[in-house]
């Protein structure tokens, strides 16, 4: 999920407004996918993204985590039923089929569908359904169950095959049976104004790929490995401390000024300090602590890993990094340290084997899963499993990813991962 952060004024007047708002909203162009984009009044407050169920007549091969579409449906409500300040929802679903069902047995009737070209209007009469895209019967259920708890579908819509079309407005004068072009929406005002700004969607899901995209070659990865294998098997192997410490000195920047690729470059023309990172992951009490080193403080994680190493497991330090890990911790996430670890992680995949490769897989995934983006996380886990299945950590994040389970934070505004790409978007009527 991903939340609005500072006011930046964009115009969105219509449906395609909205469908424009979307990829820029999550920084890439879904597919097979529910987007869930909540209002709090006239504004916009969150968006959220789930895999489309199996046998919602999609062509992906992976199977998603998702149920039947009655219990996927139940599941979301219950989750955007706690996202604090939420007054309102529109749906889009993205899926292959551009083609429509047989007409339904009963049109979606909500009391304010936004039409394709004019504004919000509670007044606006429509006619029922003659034909639906794709996907109806989770749109069905989940207006139903958005319906009965007040927080009001306000439009929603399937897109697919080059054209969209409105799953509730059957006028054929603003909602033609075939859909429309998406090439309006690629031209509308709301578009055009966010590509001027440097808005540029990415083409694809997040996923493996961009874990190391566009990652600056390491000219000597030989001297790297040397240098790993030399901390684990040297005849004095760091503190397990000096080595979390080390890892914390870079999330916190070494230096209030230092970017991180300016980190980066430190590192590539240093292998023996980056061995020393990578042989850290070796050792599970320091790989398990990093995510609270990050998220709460280096503090926290030096204090948990000494609890451990004392064999104290039950410290109150320690319950506290694992309900942080678990996402059920009342504290809101220092993102800007996660953010950089997340960072971190891709740019030393490329030098990275084995057993440290699993754990950046495994802490890249964690950053994600926080973050609210579990597709990306379920992509890197399946790719550290496929690699080592006796990986644990891998298996049991990949079991905590699949049960649909999110954190707490992900639905407190606050809180919440607020991103790079995201956007305070007035909707029709307050532009």
């Amino acid at each position: 999920m991903a939340t609005p952060t500072n006011p930046r004024p964009v115009p969105v007047r219509d449906a395609e407004g909205v469908l424009a708002l979307v990829p820029h909203l999550l920084g890439f162009r879904p597919r097979n996918s529910l987007v869930c984009v909540l209002t709090s009044g006239d504004a916009l407050h969150a968006t959220l993204r789930v895999d489309l169920p199996e046998g919602c007549g999609t062509s992906r091969s992976r199977a998603p985590a998702a149920g039947p579409p009655v219990e996927l449906a139940g599941r979301l409500a219950r989750f955007l039923r706690t996202v604090k300040g939420a007054t309102g929802v529109f749906l889009v679903v993205y899926s292959d089929p551009p083609l429509l069902q047989a007409a339904p047995d009963r049109p979606l009737s909500p009391d304010r569908p936004l039409s394709p070209d004019r504004p919000l209007s509670p007044d606006r009469p429509f006619s029922p359904n003659a034909a639906v895209p794709p996907v109806r019967d989770l749109v069905e259920a989940l207006a139903g169950e958005l319906e009965a708890c007040g927080m009001p579908v306000q439009d929603a819509w399937h897109v697919g095959g080059g054209r969209w079309r409105s799953y509730l407005c059957a006028n054929p004068s603003c909602c033609p049976p075939q859909g429309k072009p998406l090439e309006g929406v690629e031209l509308s005002e709301t578009n055009l104004h966010l590509v001027l700004a440097g808005s540029s969607p990415r083409g694809a899901e997040p996923g493996v790929p961009e874990l190391g995209a566009g990652a600056e070659p390491w000219v000597d990865p030989g001297s790297v490995r040397a240098a790993v294998t030399a901390v684990l098997n040297g005849p004095v192997r760091p503190g397990r401390a000096a080595l979390l410490m080390d890892w914390c000195r870079l999330l916190d920047g070494d230096g209030p000024a230092r970017s991180v690729p300016d980190l980066l470059r430190g590192l590539r023309a240093d292998p023996q300090a980056t061995g020393a990172l990578l042989a850290a992951l070796h050792d599970r009490a320091i790989r398990d602590c990093l995510p609270a080193a990050a998220g709460l403080s280096a503090a926290d994680g030096v204090a948990a890993l000494t609890a451990i190493e004392r064999g104290n497991e039950r410290a109150r330090c320690v319950r506290r990094m694992a309900d942080f890990m678990l996402g059920a911790s009342p504290d809101a996430p220092d993102w800007g340290r996660l953010d950089r670890l997340r960072e971190l992680c891709g740019a030393l995949l490329p030098t990275a084997r084995a057993e440290d490769r699993c754990a950046l897989l495994c802490l890249a995934a964690w950053v994600e899963w926080a973050r609210g983006r579990g597709t990306a996380a379920g992509a890197l886990l399946d790719t550290c499993v496929a690699e080592r299945p006796d990986y644990r950590l891998g298996i049991l994040l990949r079991g905590l990813v699949g049960s649909g389970h999110m954190p707490d934070w992900v639905s407190d505004p606050a809180r919440a991962w607020r991103g790079d790409r995201a956007l305070m978007v007035p909707l029709p009527g307050e532009t």
